[in-house]
């Protein structure tokens, strides 16, 4: 196989993800190895814009090197080139690279670059993407600064699985320093957070 371009990386990601169903036999590590070795040559290719800085199956973080020369300009020719979005579809979509988050910077004489984070789409992902919309939300308006690490893994751990909003709302609230209960309800309640529905929500006594 020769990867030549971002479709035919991205096709081999997807393939890499559907290979975690098959039986691990000699056969399949030799030919996972085989793509993980062109596709690190690819994205550390020299003229290549793309860093990985880490990568499993179902998550990874890329660095980006962008010619713009202002944040307007990054912002646009991420958008434009890089930018993954998630498109839902009523066919197997499992394995489809989405991105969730970004980071942009600028070092001195050095242009503008991207950290950005990127998901597998499956089932759960509306979960996943709950833990970093509550993860910014927290670092945004400074909530849990009376709440131990455990604790905030935990809350964390809560917003993945989908937790009632009032629910998780209460545990920041908890954890937080002179925050408003409803502003945090408030916050939560617009930002995009999925409950899940599945889950039996328990009712105070």
């Amino acid at each position: 196989m020769k990867i030549t371009c971002i479709d035919d990386a991205r096709s081999y990601e997807r393939v890499l993800y559907a290979l975690r169903s098959l039986p691990q036999g000699k056969a399949v590590r030799s030919y996972v190895d085989d793509v993980k070795r062109d596709l690190r040559a690819f994205y550390h290719r020299p003229e290549g814009r793309v860093k990985i800085i880490t990568a499993d199956y179902d998550n990874g973080w890329q660095l980006i090197t962008l010619a713009a020369k202002t944040k307007e300009d990054a912002d646009a020719e991420f958008n434009a080139l890089y930018y993954r979005d998630c498109v839902p579809s009523p066919y197997d979509c499992t394995g489809q690279m989405f991105t969730v988050s970004t980071s942009c910077s600028s070092a001195t004489g050095a242009g503008w670059h991207i950290i950005t984070s990127l998901w597998t789409f499956k089932e759960e992902n509306t979960m996943i993407n709950n833990e970093t919309i509550i993860y910014e939300l927290c670092n945004k308006y400074q909530w849990f600064t009376c709440g131990s690490v455990r604790q905030y893994e935990k809350a964390l751990t809560m917003s993945k699985g989908g937790v009632p909003i009032t629910e998780l709302a209460r545990v920041i609230w908890i954890c937080s320093d002179e925050v408003p209960y409803f502003d945090i309800l408030t916050a939560i309640s617009t930002s995009g957070y999925t409950e899940n529905k599945n889950k039996e929500e328990r009712v105070d006594e």
